[in-house]
């Protein structure tokens, strides 16, 4: 037996219309889809009220629920079976010998940090160490692509490691107007030259009236201007005193509204610029001031100042000869021997 849709009461079998509602009988429907269809059931009684047309839905009815539908399908082993081969083929990638990635192109820009490296004051170790890790290369393999070129190949990349290694340097003065010599190479102010990066030079500098330079330098990418600053020429003069513990004074008087003074105790060495004028003092009580004014041009006008400065003592009176009895200035004749006090 069934159920009548309509009323929900029992129907025998083989009966098309229930007895009770007089509703047709349908065999319930199997829902083949997994989306709910709406069953339309129509009421056909001849009584006013039910004469008209019932929807109801499988959810309504607990008899005509859709049966459960199968879970979807658990994506954790897909999961795992990607996991797995990725590890597979990172396995085989890390077993395989490793291709080469260094070429010509990468060998000389790698030469070229290292020379830069140099270049900014870095030891050979330390630069060539930098150049690799900026490279990302490994010192092996480094080596083991040198060992692979040839005579030939090695030879044109010298040659192309060269000429990307010049640079052009300019070299100027202050004061302007020195000369200069690179290596040897004599230059004239200011002066253009080609460098190689990294490399030391030998360079000098000189200028009349000021003190000659000379020193090393190292070819630098950042900075391709290098001012040499000059210092005017200037001459040592030593000097001491007789007697020891006077005082020098050291005056420049070239220019009349700025005089700078200098004040030394003996013995001292100064130094006297070429052109300037000075005014040198040694003093000491009890002893007159020794003075004197130069202007010196080269090293032998300081011959003509002694190196020690004999001061004279300051007499206020008059010692007699015999009796070195002391008598005042203007005494002619001993007080106490007579003795004449002329002769000294």
């Amino acid at each position: 037996m069934s159920k009548c849709v309509a009323c929900n009461k029992q129907v025998p079998d083989g009966q098309s219309r229930c007895p009770h509602c007089g509703a047709e009988v349908r065999l319930p429907i199997v829902a083949t889809a997994r989306r709910a269809t709406p069953a339309r059931v129509t009421d056909t009684r001849d009584t006013p009220s039910l004469n008209q047309t019932r929807t109801w839905t499988r959810s309504s009815n607990p008899e005509m629920a859709l049966p459960a539908t199968r879970p979807k399908q658990n994506n954790l082993l897909w999961l795992w079976l990607v996991l797995g081969g990725l590890v597979v083929a990172v396995t085989i990638v890390l077993l395989l010998p490793a291709e080469r990635t260094l070429n010509e192109n990468g060998y000389l820009e790698l030469r070229i940090l290292g020379a830069e490296n140099i270049g900014r004051g870095m030891p050979v170790d330390e630069a060539v160490a930098e150049a690799l890790l900026l490279s990302g290369v490994e010192a092996d393999e480094l080596a083991d692509f040198e060992e692979s070129l040839d005579v030939a190949t090695r030879s044109r990349l010298e040659r192309q490691l060269e000429r990307q290694l010049q640079r052009v340097y300019s070299f100027t003065s202050q004061p302007a107007g020195a000369g200069f010599v690179i290596d040897g190479q004599e230059y004239s102010s200011p002066a253009q030259t080609t460098l190689r990066i990294g490399e030391r030079y030998q360079l000098s500098c000189s200028r009349s009236g000021y003190e000659p330079r000379e020193f090393e330098f190292l070819a630098s990418p950042d900075d391709s201007q290098i001012v040499v600053q000059l210092e005017r020429l200037s001459f040592p003069l030593s000097l001491n005193s007789q007697p020891v513990g006077a005082q020098l004074s050291l005056n420049c008087l070239s220019s009349p509204t700025e005089i700078s003074e200098e004040e030394l105790e003996l013995p001292a060495t100064v130094r006297l610029v070429v052109g300037e004028r000075y005014r040198l003092e040694v003093r000491r009580a009890g002893y007159h001031t020794w003075s004197t004014e130069i202007t010196p041009q080269t090293a032998t006008d300081l011959d003509r100042i002694p190196t020690i400065i004999e001061l004279e003592k300051i007499v206020t009176e008059l010692t007699c000869p015999e009796c070195r009895t002391s008598n005042p200035l203007n005494a002619t004749y001993c007080r106490e021997c007579g003795t004449s006090l002329g002769v000294r």
